[in-house]
């Protein structure tokens, strides 16, 4: 079992946002993220508003079947509601990966 990565500090998040809203650097929903929109009635262009608007809500959470962490940022989607967007960054933080909302 390889070695556990360290979570992410609040800067290095802080600067991958930042990268997500100026730089376009990708954003990849999963097919959980897209069910969950679909029942919930969010999109990734919420997502992207919770980015903007959010602050990270909890200490990350390690995805032992992905093997890296997931974090929880809470915002406001494109209406005004709040909304939870849990994701991960992906790997050489080249973007991130949109795991759900809630």
């Amino acid at each position: 079992m390889p070695l556990r990565s360290a979570p992410l500090a609040p800067a290095e998040l802080a600067e991958i946002i930042e990268q997500v809203l100026t730089l376009g650097v990708p954003i990849v929903p999963t097919t959980k993220f897209r069910r969950r929109g679909r029942e919930r009635n969010f999109t990734i262009e919420d997502a992207i508003e919770v980015f903007r608007t959010g602050t990270i809500t909890r200490d990350p959470i390690w995805n032992e079947t992905h093997e890296d962490w997931n974090y929880d940022i809470l915002g406001f989607d494109v209406e005004g509601q709040p909304l939870t967007v849990r994701f991960a960054v992906l790997p050489r933080r080249g973007g991130v990966i949109l795991i759900s909302g809630f």
